[in-house]
């Protein structure tokens, strides 16, 4: 039987594994590597291995979910060796970075063909990673034999719900309708209710946000009855009154049974696939380059186009941001 190998590490690229699984891979073999460090200790970290062990289905021949602490990450040519030796030769390998501990999986079992999925907008960090760095082992990987190198080969395709930068005939667009056809089509819909999504935005633009003034220039300009704030992942600071969900933003109406009239963030590649699982209205914050006090290889404005073509629709900075010192909600330090 043909065999497949998934190696996922947060609950997207699960959502974007499962996708693949069962588009392409019916009635096939297909194994699930599940490579997350807990880089954090605590309540944080324990939440995030949760909702990804609960994204895990039946339905895969193998899971191997290693406990890879700081300290065992120099030694994952031993910790993966029985693995490596027990899943053989594959046919096609599914992975979502070429970090060191998936470089090490895909250069160590031998496979036909290679294929990019899904971690939300980080696809275009990392083909731009693949193009930029060069194909070489680092000293202390040669010492502990680590196949870290990124893998020459230029064939790889690209399972993606973005419009990635690569060739025509080696992207596959994921439209995530396996989840799609999951959703129930009579969700109800709260219309007088917006879902906001606090990003981690002092640390990606150096900013900080009013929430109570963002909340009150919105309902002015667009109007709602009520407002309910959902902690992004990656939010480590997040803003007072704000909740966590059982499961990944894609997952929103499975795990809270309803749709809310309007989801808001500023940069979330959830934006992009909420707007495709559930065909719902998805606005963006637009942010000027003035606003920013970080700079990024990747500044929100780059993104707006896509999203546009995505149908997600774009509220001026105006619109959200205030128009004078008494109403702004990006806070001046």
């Amino acid at each position: 039987m043909v065999r497949n190998l998934f190696i996922v590490s947060t609950p997207l690229q699960m959502l974007s594994a499962v996708e693949a699984r069962e588009r392409f891979h019916q009635n096939e073999s297909c194994y699930l590597a599940v490579v997350r460090s807990p880089l954090r200790s605590g309540v944080s970290a324990k939440r995030f291995h949760q909702t990804l062990g609960n994204l895990i289905d039946n339905d895969w021949t193998e899971i191997w979910y290693p406990k890879i602490e700081k300290r065992q990450q120099v030694l994952f040519r031993l910790l993966s060796s029985s693995f490596i030796r027990r899943i053989g030769k594959v046919d096609t390998i599914y992975t979502a970075t070429f970090q060191t501990i998936q470089s090490h999986l895909i250069n160590s079992i031998p496979h036909r063909s290679l294929v990019l999925i899904d971690d939300g907008l980080g696809v275009h960090s990392v083909l731009k990673q693949y193009r930029q760095t060069a194909r070489r082992r680092s000293f202390r990987h040669l010492l502990l034999g680590v196949q870290s190198q990124i893998p020459t080969t230029k064939q790889f395709s690209v399972f993606s719900s973005f419009d990635v930068d690569w060739p025509n005939e080696q992207t596959i667009r994921n439209d995530f309708r396996n989840l799609r056809a999951r959703t129930a089509e009579n969700i109800p819909v709260k219309s007088d209710e917006v879902v906001l999504i606090t990003e981690p935005t002092q640390r990606a633009f150096g900013i900080t946000l009013d929430y109570d003034r963002l909340i009150k220039n919105l309902k002015s300009s667009i109007g709602f009855t009520s407002a309910r704030l959902i902690r992004h992942p990656n939010d480590q600071i997040p803003p007072e009154g704000s909740q966590s969900l059982n499961g990944p933003l894609e997952l929103f109406a499975l795990t809270e049974g309803y749709l809310p009239g309007q989801f808001l963030g500023f940069m979330s590649s959830a934006m992009t696939t909420l707007r495709l699982i559930y065909d719902c209205r998805v606005s963006c914050l637009e942010l000027r380059r003035t606003d920013l006090k970080r700079s990024r290889p990747d500044p929100p404005q780059d993104y707006y186009p896509e999203f546009k073509r995505h149908g997600i629709e774009l509220i001026p900075n105006d619109k959200w941001n205030g128009t004078d010192d008494a109403s702004r909600a990006i806070v001046t330090p």
